[in-house]
């Protein structure tokens, strides 16, 4: 057991060293702080392991890791991030990926993937999504999770709509999946437009063409009439609206639907006009619109006050429903019940 413990803290000798070094830390610190990790490194290699023993572990670390940063920031000491945080980085990770492979649970899994979130370790936070859909893939939330993450923080596009396809085939009728994947498709066109407006701004600095020249490649380069380039007219998007619309059965959740993706469509800008339009024009067609007017009538019915709603006790103005006075009732008579006869209380003589 002691060579094993041994071998870890060598691992963390060039940490120990540059702290002292540095003097982020003062040497009983340090002294202190390898101790502590000699104790929790004999915890781990006991015969019976607990999960509790890798998650303190972990969290001594972490607590670690902050005061090192507040320590940079009232030295104002920025250099040597490799030989100091960077160590300590992977090996908390390293305890929070043993503790979920080894016990399983899906708390020890998102443990993980919130350190590597908050930690920017990006590659390693996606090969703990690919982890936890292994084992938990049947929980449709799951993919929409990996999926945002792969899109909004890992800036891999193809990674998320194979994330999102793999869940609508087990889970066809999950609207967030379809709300997910309409978003990712609409946002990567917006990247893909901003990214033509960088170039065209760069190329009128950089560039010392005539006049007539830079007018051709501002025309070419246009970020609203985007030519003949199918992907940038949102056909993949449209692809999902109509995927969407033809797998889901339900009327009310398809005009649900259908009214996420319009909000969607118009927070993105104005490339997404001619959407819309097709959008609202299919609910008016199929008659959604008047189901959403009911559904506002209905909830606008439920919610009007008669004139003397303020003279009335609270119960009266919050109405309760008839099985809630029933299950009130019932009770009511369970707890005023006594002893009666063959053993039944006197609720259900």
């Amino acid at each position: 057991m002691a060579e094993f413990v041994e071998k870890s803290l060598e691992e963390l000798l060039p940490v120990f060293e540059q702290l002292k070094l540095v003097q982020l830390f003062s040497p009983e610190e340090v002294c202190d702080f390898i101790k502590n990790c000699r104790d929790y490194e004999y915890k781990l290699c006991k015969q019976t392991k607990v999960a509790k023993d890798f998650l303190a572990y972990a969290a001594y670390l972490e607590e670690k890791l902050d005061l090192i940063v507040e320590r940079r920031k009232e030295l104002k000491f920025l250099h040597r991030y490799d030989q100091i945080d960077r160590p300590l980085k992977h090996k908390c990770a390293h305890l929070y990926r043993i503790c979920a492979a080894r016990f399983k649970k899906m708390e020890y899994h998102n443990k993980e993937i919130a350190f590597l979130h908050n930690a920017k370790m990006r590659k390693l936070c996606s090969q703990a999504y690919t982890r936890l859909l292994q084992i938990y893939a049947h929980l449709p939330e799951n993919h929409v999770r990996a999926a945002r993450f792969e899109f909004f923080d890992n800036n891999s596009a193809e990674n998320a709509r194979t994330l999102i396809l793999m869940g609508l085939r087990k889970f066809p009728q999950y609207i967030p999946l379809w709300v997910t994947h309409f978003k990712i498709e609409l946002r990567y066109v917006a990247r893909l437009l901003e990214r033509r407006e960088f170039l065209i701004k760069t190329n009128d600095r950089s560039s010392h063409l005539h006049s007539k020249n830079n007018e051709e490649i501002k025309k070419s380069f246009d970020p609203i009439n985007t030519g003949d380039d199918e992907f940038l007219k949102l056909s993949l998007a449209k692809v999902v609206f109509e995927m969407a619309v033809k797998t889901i059965r339900e009327r009310g959740q398809k005009a649900g639907l259908i009214r996420q993706f319009i909000k969607i469509a118009e927070d993105c800008g104005e490339f997404t006009k001619d959407l819309v339009l097709s959008m609202r024009e299919y609910m008016s067609i199929y008659g959604l619109e008047l189901e959403e007017e009911i559904d506002q009538m209905e909830l606008l019915e439920k919610a009007t006050l008669t004139e003397d709603y303020d003279s009335k006790p609270l119960d009266e103005v919050l109405k309760r429903s008839k099985t809630q006075e029933k299950k009130i009732r019932k009770s009511q008579n369970s707890k005023t019940a006594g002893e009666s006869w063959f053993g039944l209380p006197a609720s259900e003589m």
